[in-house]
């Protein structure tokens, strides 16, 4: 987030490194390869679903701060332009709760007897056959 300030208001500003974007960017990328490897990275370093979650949607605000100073300084058509480039943030963030609620629901549906279990006492035996108790024709 750091970087990403240096970058956008850097410009505004003294603080306006010497060779503009080619000076800029680099650092940009490599400030958001940590950010996005625990969300979507297949690694170890992968959060589990409410990490994500939480990442990115507590992530999702800050991004706009710099671009609330770009706006107060004079520009808004830059503003909007930051703003509007960091919708992939909250677009990803709603992506990934809904796909852990859909996975939440299937497991909890698999893990629910269906309607052909047959079930002891105890709770011991369990069936998934639904021709449990049936006779077949012919014996």
């Amino acid at each position: 987030m750091l970087t990403y300030a240096w970058a956008v208001l850097g410009d505004l500003g003294t603080l306006r490194p010497p060779g503009g974007a080619l000076v800029t960017q680099p650092p940009l990328l490599a400030a958001a390869v940590p950010f996005w490897l625990p969300v979507l990275a297949r690694t170890r370093h992968r959060l589990g679903d409410a990490g994500r979650c939480l990442h990115l949607f507590l992530a999702a605000p800050l991004p706009d701060l710099p671009a609330v100073g770009v706006v107060a300084a004079g520009r808004p058509a830059a503003g909007l332009a930051m703003i509007t480039g960091m919708l992939p943030v909250g677009v990803t963030a709603a992506a990934v709760t809904w796909a852990w609620v859909n996975r939440e629901e299937r497991e909890a549906l698999a893990a629910e007897p269906g309607p052909g279990d047959a079930h002891c006492a105890n709770g011991a035996f369990t069936s998934r056959s639904s021709t449990v108790g049936t006779a077949k024709p012919g014996r």
